[in-house]
């Protein structure tokens, strides 16, 4: 029996509330950890807008776990969602924080912040109405469970050998470049 309706959507307030917090959390346990190689796998190891990514990435991926062992026989699409909710999240932090840093030329901590927990409602907003659906979507799931583990790799390997690219870099330093 799936689990549908207000407690479908009051587990993924949760997952938004876990999200909220544990993302917040991982901001701070490399610093924490004294710069231990293992936190830097899930947690920012510098002020990049890639390693920041990873706060909001790896709190869906590890409820998401979380959620599929406890629950797999109750949720279906459970990877569809998460992997949507995470994507989501992500886009929206990257497209916002050009777009406004752009005009203000640097960025601002309470706007970096509020953007953090909107996205992340957002995505969680979208993983809820896959979740509902009635579609089973087995193969596709699959398909996002695999994508999920992939990209938590790509975080990893970009941590310890990131590309030369803007999004890598330091954000102070992106403002320095480009003025």
């Amino acid at each position: 029996m799936y689990i549908t309706g207000k407690k479908l959507l009051f587990l993924e307030l949760i997952a938004f509330a876990f999200t909220a917090l544990a993302g917040s959390a991982l901001h701070f346990t490399y610093e924490l950890s004294g710069y231990n190689d293992l936190a830097a796998l899930f947690s920012p190891v510098n002020e990049s807008v890639w390693e920041h990514l990873k706060l909001g990435y790896f709190s869906i991926l590890f409820f998401t776990l979380l959620q599929y062992y406890s629950l797999k026989d109750s949720i279906k699409n459970i990877f569809v969602g998460k992997l949507t909710a995470a994507l989501t999240m992500n886009l929206i932090i990257v497209i916002a924080f050009y777009t406004y840093t752009h005009f203000t030329k640097h960025p601002i901590l309470a706007v970096d912040i509020s953007l953090y927990f909107l996205s992340a409602f957002i995505g969680h907003l979208f993983c809820y109405l896959i979740l509902k659906s009635p579609k089973d979507l087995r193969i596709l799931n699959l398909i996002c469970f695999i994508s999920m583990l992939a990209i938590a790799l790509l975080f990893m390997c970009f941590t310890f050998s990131p590309p030369n690219y803007k999004i890598f870099q330091e954000a102070i330093i992106n403002i320095i470049q480009n003025t």
